[in-house]
């Protein structure tokens, strides 16, 4: 943000996937994350979690493919402000199929809850927000290694404190490189 780093991330992500047969695979993992907040140290936190994975390709002539997730953790202050430190669930579903033309369409829901664990100093209420995210998108190869995807998202976020209750809508394109 204005040439400054926002937030640096160092961290490490273990993952195991299983194919139970040639269309259906689940997986597990797990994420252990140090953030640092150059302008703002105050908010400087580890975070952990767990999740579950499950991707299964359907039946029919545009292949679809149905995912989904569940997720739960923590992100905790490194300066021990409960206020700051919060335990979270989520789950994503997402379909995605073949629209012609050499793109895949998709569409993707999410949802997760976090619950911090201190009152905020400044609002005397302890936060609580829900946030509901829907994505639509395709995704067309341009050759064996790139491909592009534009897509649109929507993103409520309920809060019990005003600054964090919001709604955001985002449009993007992803210039994808696949390294083979």
């Amino acid at each position: 943000l204005g040439g400054a780093a926002f937030r640096n991330a160092l961290g490490a992500l273990g993952q195991w996937q299983c194919d139970l047969d040639a269309r259906t695979q689940v997986g597990a993992y797990v994420q252990a994350f140090s953030l640092e907040f150059p302008e703002e140290p105050t908010r400087d936190a580890r975070r952990g979690a767990v999740g579950l994975t499950f991707a299964r390709v359907l039946d029919g002539t545009r292949r679809p493919i149905v995912v989904a997730g569940a997720q739960v953790g923590s992100e905790t202050s490194r300066r021990d402000l409960d206020n700051l430190s919060y335990d979270f669930l989520g789950a994503r579903a997402a379909l995605s199929m073949g629209v012609g033309g050499g793109w895949r369409g998709f569409a993707a829901l999410s949802w997760e809850a976090r619950n911090f664990d201190g009152v905020e100093p400044i609002f005397g209420v302890a936060r609580r927000d829900r946030q509901t995210e829907v994505r639509f998108g395709a995704e067309r190869a341009l050759t064996a290694d790139w491909s592009v995807a534009p897509a649109i998202t929507f993103t409520r976020n309920r809060s019990t404190l005003d600054p964090n209750d919001f709604r955001r809508t985002q449009a993007g394109v992803t210039l994808r490189y696949r390294f083979q």
